[in-house]
């Protein structure tokens, strides 16, 4: 389909690729959920925050805290990185598969202070 330019309005997600043919989605869920489209079948990226907190004996944890349950941890940050980006793909496409909603929390504690925040995008 080519390169596509993605446009966010209040009312929806509008796609414009190359060839100046739209598309047009609205998402579930405006903080975290961006609908993308190819000629064959939809994909979703998510948007997600994500905290690490560095471990006494060495290494890094990491948790999504507005999605329940998906943590993961590394010996660096860019390690713990990918592998919290694995895990909330999982649980992502798990509950896309399954057809269940997502279960994203709309409030969630603000991060320590020794908490090291990223927002990450994800595809499922």
């Amino acid at each position: 389909m080519g390169a596509v330019k993605t446009t966010i309005d209040h009312e929806a997600i509008v796609l414009q690729s190359a060839d100046d043919s739209t598309r047009t989605g609205i998402p579930t869920n405006y903080d975290h959920s961006i609908v993308t489209w190819d000629m064959h079948e939809p994909s979703r990226v998510f948007r997600c925050e994500v905290r690490f907190q560095e471990e006494p004996d060495g290494g890094f944890s990491v948790y999504a805290p507005a999605l329940p349950g998906v943590a993961s941890q590394g010996n660096t940050l860019k390690e713990a990185e990918c592998n919290i980006r694995e895990a909330l793909s999982g649980a992502l496409e798990t509950y896309l598969s399954h057809k269940e909603p997502i279960p994203w929390l709309d409030e969630y504690p603000v991060s320590a202070e020794k908490d090291i925040s990223k927002w990450v995008r994800v595809n499922a």
